[in-house]
């Protein structure tokens, strides 16, 4: 007997006989990945990618990585080479570059709501900043940059 001679004429044309499945894997995949400021996307403690609202992610892929650096969108990302302003003007500076991040990602008012910026600079040269909105779910989420 050759090669497929057992079972030929059983089937359609692409399709295989009954096969047994594995086990069933109790894991479904991450709708939306957690990008940290690390350049890096979290795990859990099993080693697997932990899942969060895909908001939530596009507006961390819009406010951590830095303008340029993301290969397919080089207009995307929050602007860390421009020099920031001092002083006083240092709130509204941030709070301009994190609404353009947001503009050019298209994250829209219907999508987040912002709720409070801050920013400072605890050591010259340094800047840091906290982004706090609320998603149209009603859940308020914070990212901090810096």
């Amino acid at each position: 007997m050759s090669a497929g001679e057992e079972d030929a004429g059983l089937y359609d044309a692409g399709e295989d006989g009954y096969q047994p499945q594995g086990a069933a894997r109790g894991v479904t995949p991450p709708v939306a990945l957690v990008y940290l400021a690390s350049r890096d996307y979290q795990l859990s403690a099993a080693g697997l990618f932990t899942s969060q609202h895909p908001i939530d992610q596009r507006v961390q892929l819009a406010l951590l990585i830095k303008k340029g650096s993301s290969p397919a969108a080089p207009e995307q990302g929050f602007d860390w080479t421009t020099p920031f302003a001092v002083g006083e003007m240092l709130q509204s500076d941030v709070e301009d570059r994190i609404r353009n991040a947001l503009f050019r990602a298209r994250i829209t008012s219907r999508e987040v709501t912002e709720v409070r910026i801050v920013a400072e600079s605890p050591v010259r040269g340094r800047v840091s900043w906290v982004y706090t909105y609320r998603r149209n779910d009603g859940a308020e989420v914070s990212v901090q940059g810096g």
